[in-house]
C-alpha cells in the first residue's frame, strides 16, 4: 500500500509507477515461495467472477522505473525521503519479501527503505487510521465478486481505501458496475476500472 496522505511523494503517480516497475514480482515468488505462488498482475485473483488471465499489470522494467522517478524530480532517489515499509510481525515470508523490495528499490532507483515490523493489532489500528506510509497487507474477500476488490478497496471515500486513492474515472466505472444487472457487462466495466487502477498503482 502506498498511502498518498501519509507520504506526500506518493501523490505523484510517476513515483508510484516507478516503485512498481522497479519491483520484480517473479523474483519474490521464486525466492520467498520457491515458485509455488502465482504472480499477481491484478488485485482480482483467479476464481473470482470477472478474472481475466490475459490481464497484465506493470511489468518489471528498471530502466523505465528510473526514468519515471527522475521525471518526478527524484533522480537516482535524490530528494526522496526514506520509504518506511511496515509489515506484520512473526511472518518470515513478509520479512523476506520486504528485504527483497529494499534491495530492488535501492539498486534500481537509489531509494532507501526502512523496514518496520509491527504487532498485528497495532498495525490494523494504524491502517484504519490511514497512518501507514507504505505497508504490506493481504486482502481476503468477504464475498466472491469483483466489487469486493475494486469498489470496496479503492473507490474514493471507501472505508477500506487506506491508501487514500482517488480517480474519478475509476469511481464512475465502479459505480456503474456496482448497480448493473448484466453480469457480462459489469465485468467489462470492472476490467476497465482494473486497467486504470493497475496503471495508477494505488
Amino acid at each position: 500500500g502506498l498511502n498518498q496522505k501519509a507520504f506526500p511523494a506518493f501523490k505523484d503517480v510517476r513515483v508510484r509507477q516507478a516503485l512498481a516497475y522497479a519491483t520484480d514480482k517473479n523474483k519474490i515468488v521464486q525466492v520467498v515461495f520457491a515458485g509455488k505462488r502465482d504472480v499477481a498482475d491484478d488485485i482480482l485473483p483467479k476464481g473470482i467472477p470477472g478474472f481475466d488471465p490475459a490481464f497484465k499489470g506493470l511489468p518489471y522494467d528498471p530502466a523505465k522505473a528510473k526514468a519515471l522517478l527522475a521525471a518526478a524530480g527524484y533522480p537516482n532517489g535524490k530528494g526522496l525521503p526514506p520509504v518506511p515499509i511496515t509489515y506484520r510481525q512473526s511472518q518470515p515470508e513478509l520479512q523476506k519479501t520486504v528485504a527483497l523490495i529494499q534491495q530492488m528499490w535501492s539498486e534500481n532507483l537509489g531509494v532507501q527503505v526502512k523496514a518496520q515490523v509491527m504487532e498485528w493489532t497495532s498495525m490494523l489500528d494504524q491502517e484504519n487510521k490511514n497512518a501507514l506510509e507504505c505497508y504490506h497487507m493481504r486482502w481476503a474477500a468477504d464475498y466472491l465478486d469483483p466489487q469486493d476488490y475494486y469498489s470496496v478497496l479503492l473507490r474514493t471515500g471507501s472505508s477500506e481505501d487506506h491508501v487514500v486513492y482517488s480517480n474519478p474515472k475509476f469511481d464512475a466505472l465502479c459505480d456503474a458496475a456496482d448497480v448493473s444487472q448484466d453480469p457480462a457487462g459489469r465485468n467489462v466495466l470492472y476490467r476497465q476500472a482494473a486497467r486504470i487502477a493497475a496503471d495508477d498503482v494505488p
